[in-house]
């Protein structure tokens, strides 16, 4: 069995240079691949928040991704 500390290394291990580093980034779905949900990080230089907010909101409106819908409990 896993230890939890070894799934929180693999889950992080795409965003840990640019946390250490302070840059601004944020993530958005973008699809489904096999059953699990896909994800498009971006990521910009320092002070630069607005413009990855600015690129994040493009991509949301290119993308034009829709959650799946969980089906209604019975």
């Amino acid at each position: 069995m896993m230890e939890s500390s070894d799934v929180r290394l693999l889950t992080t291990r795409c965003v840990r240079a640019i946390n250490a580093l302070g840059l601004p980034a944020l993530v958005l779905p973008c699809g489904v691949s096999g059953n699990l949900p896909a994800g498009l990080q971006i990521a910009g230089p320092l002070f630069a928040d607005s413009a990855v907010l600015r690129c994040g909101t493009a991509m949301e409106d290119a993308l034009d991704f829709k959650r799946p819908t969980a089906a209604a409990d019975s």
